[in-house]
């Protein structure tokens, strides 16, 4: 029995959904599902994976536009962080602006907060409250697995944006400072570029210095 976190990469911005699930049961979630081509679709009816929910860190287009489609499709749960609802609402006039494709705004399911937990399969989550990024941007961390979902907070030698609506540096850096307590070994998934550690952040990333 294992967690398995299937990484892809979507949409003209590279960015990152996954599907995390536990192996034995098939049970599973997505995590900040940008954009639709199906082949995400096509690898949950490969892997025949149950799906649960949908988490995401934060309601950017890129990381929210393809939701609803989801969402439907799978007929599952939709949670997103407090004071996100912001940048969900923003989100018709974001994929305007970007011309990105846009499903339309998701039903919002439940707010999760920070030291909220959530299960799949064996495996606890927890959540970890990181605005910044957004107002209510959030990590999911699984302490027994030590594997962080950081969506934008933390990118492999750098952070994410903070000068797009409701962003705050300040802010940012303080949410950094959570995460660096996480163990060394602790697996960084992040919405866009490579995957990390965060003791390899900690050493080399100048934000986390």
């Amino acid at each position: 029995m294992s967690l398995q976190v299937k990484e892809f990469t979507k949409g003209p911005f590279f960015q990152h959904p996954l599907v995390v699930f536990d192996d034995k049961s098939q049970e599973g979630f997505f995590v900040d599902l940008g954009y639709d081509d199906g082949e995400i679709v096509e690898f949950i009816n490969q892997e025949k994976l149950k799906m649960v929910g949908i988490y995401n860190t934060h309601a950017h287009i890129d990381h929210i536009g393809a939701t609803k489609t989801f969402q439907n499709e799978f007929d599952v749960p939709f949670y997103m962080g407090v004071n996100e609802q912001m940048v969900l609402d923003y989100a018709p006039t974001s994929a305007a602006t970007y011309n990105f494709p846009f499903a339309g705004v998701p039903k919002v399911s439940g707010e999760l907060k920070d030291g909220d937990k959530f299960q799949v399969g064996e495996f606890f989550f927890e959540v970890i409250s990181t605005p910044g990024h957004t107002p209510g941007g959030i990590c999911f961390f699984c302490p027994t697995e030590e594997i962080l979902l950081a969506g934008d907070t933390l990118f492999a030698g750098s952070i994410g944006r903070t000068d797009l609506p409701g962003g705050d540096h300040e802010t940012i850096l303080k949410s950094l400072e959570k995460l660096k307590q996480l163990p060394p070994n602790t697996i960084v998934y992040c919405g866009h570029g490579e995957t990390t550690t965060i003791g390899q952040e900690v050493a080399s990333n100048p934000f986390l210095r």
